[in-house]
């Protein structure tokens, strides 16, 4: 969470329900709205951005390293016409979509 931007904590401040715009009157009035209760939403917040963030870095590592499933030999023996995980036609990946003919 270290690596949020400073736009991104200010978006999870702003989802407080209190609306109080600075984190640090958050933490100088305690009691306008229970501090915990303020805290708690945007920590929730912070936590949802930081997720976001991870998966889109971690979904554009794999489609640069390629996808783990698709690379994996033994799951390429798909159906001639579908795939049986999604109804996908049988030569893309179900996980990433890579066109499964350009990796054999």
């Amino acid at each position: 969470m270290n690596n949020l931007t400073k736009e991104q904590i200010d978006r999870a401040i702003k989802s407080c329900k209190c609306r109080i715009e600075s984190y640090r009157e958050h933490l100088k009035m305690p009691n306008h709205c229970g501090k915990s209760r303020c805290e708690h939403s945007i920590e929730i917040e912070l936590v949802k951005i930081a997720a976001l963030q991870n998966e889109r870095e971690r979904n554009e590592r794999e489609r640069l390293e390629g996808c783990k499933y698709c690379l994996n030999e033994d799951v390429l023996t798909f159906d001639d016409d579908y795939n049986e995980l999604d109804g996908a036609p049988a030569h893309f990946c179900p996980i990433c979509g890579r066109d499964l003919r350009e990796v054999k």
